[in-house]
């Protein structure tokens, strides 16, 4: 994992950051593998709630937009 600095704001401050994986083509493979299998274990158990929208295919990450509409 990379952290690159996203040009704004302080650059001693984490928040200011974001990681970037770099995986070679395989890695990348199996990390789009594994993330599938976790997804559809998910999907069928029915681990998340359904306050967690933004772990979830067709949702919005934005709640406060979906508090509005309410």
């Amino acid at each position: 994992m990379i952290h690159i600095f996203k040009r704004k704001g302080d650059r001693h401050t984490c928040d200011d950051h974001q990681g970037i994986a770099l995986l070679s083509i395989p890695g990348k493979i199996l990390a789009r593998v594994i993330a599938s299998r976790l997804t559809s274990y998910v999907k069928a158990h029915g681990v998340l709630p359904e306050s967690q929208c933004s772990f979830r295919a067709g949702r919005r990450t934005d709640m406060t937009f979906t508090v509005r509409k309410i």
